[in-house]
């Protein structure tokens, strides 16, 4: 199978214990074999909601704190005191790539709107992520950008996401 058939086929091969045989041996996609380690794998939970891959992925991860600061008469300074961390914030750039040269990314780009179509979280498999433990998230908001490069078979994508990690709740 090449490397297209595996882009085009991505939903039916990505198993639920392929997240982490994704991140630990990515699809090699050029003809030199080299690992285009910078990918991004989502799935929603739902299978044939679709699932796609970005290449070359650009991630910025943020981590803020919940902090009360709560002042004190008469001297300067507040305390400090810590409530908890929030969600981390995942701001990332790429593009989908057709692997046919001259060839726009109609594939990649139909299997990223019915993924982004989901309501619920989405699973997702990058090295940069899993170094945070984050390997499910919600989808905040996305761009499509016009195709401004001299490519044509890459269509740049920005998206901005959640981190989620599922609860249970007990309801006394």
């Amino acid at each position: 199978m090449n490397a297209l058939d595996i882009a085009i086929n991505l939903p039916s091969l990505w198993l639920p214990d392929s997240l982490s045989a994704a991140i630990l041996d990515p699809i090699q996609l050029n003809e030199g074999g080299a690992v285009l380690a910078n990918s991004v794998y989502f799935r929603a939970p739902d299978a044939s909601a679709g699932a796609f891959v970005m290449l070359d992925a650009k991630i910025d991860v943020t981590y803020k704190n919940t902090i009360v600061k709560t002042p004190i008469t008469g001297r300067r300074g507040t305390v400090k005191e810590s409530i908890c961390g929030d969600d981390y914030t995942i701001d990332m750039k790429g593009h989908l790539v057709s692997l046919a040269p001259n060839s726009q990314p109609l594939v990649p780009i139909v299997l990223f709107a019915e993924c982004m179509k989901t309501a619920g979280c989405l699973q997702v498999a990058s090295k940069t992520l899993l170094a945070y433990g984050i390997t499910s998230i919600v989808l905040d908001n996305y761009t499509v950008e016009q195709i401004a490069s001299p490519y044509v078979n890459a269509q740049p994508v920005k998206l901005k996401f959640f981190s989620d990690k599922n609860l249970e709740l007990e309801i006394f």
